[in-house]
């Protein structure tokens, strides 16, 4: 954890990703992101789905728990201990598309 960012694989993956496309697909890739992660298709993602995830794209152990945690605490969900959290679609993109444009402000390239 730099600051309050990650610098890890799955975060360079979906930044780098989203500032190839304008502002209406970087919204599209992120909900088909948050589909690849709904693996059992309950409309949520929940911890487990997304330390799977982020363990699958190099970022195993401590630093997935970092990226859940700092996800809900960017979603004002306080309590990254409580099993029973689950972020929605529209969570899951509104989390990416915050993090991609501070990202963009930080490279010094504007979103398209």
């Amino acid at each position: 954890l730099v600051g309050q960012r990650f610098e890890r694989k799955y975060e360079t993956f979906v930044v780098d990703s989203l500032s190839r496309l304008k502002e209406i697909e970087a919204v599209r890739l992120a909900e088909r992101l948050f589909d690849a992660l709904d693996r059992n298709h309950d409309g949520f993602v929940e911890k487990r789905e997304v330390l799977r995830a982020a363990d699958a794209l190099g970022d195993a152990g401590d630093n997935a728990e970092k990226r859940w945690t700092e996800m809900l605490h960017t979603l004002g969900k306080n309590d990254p201990e409580d099993y029973r959290i689950r972020v929605t679609k529209p969570e899951y993109v509104k989390y990416w598309m915050l993090h991609f444009h501070e990202e963009m402000k930080i490279r010094g390239e504007e979103a398209r």
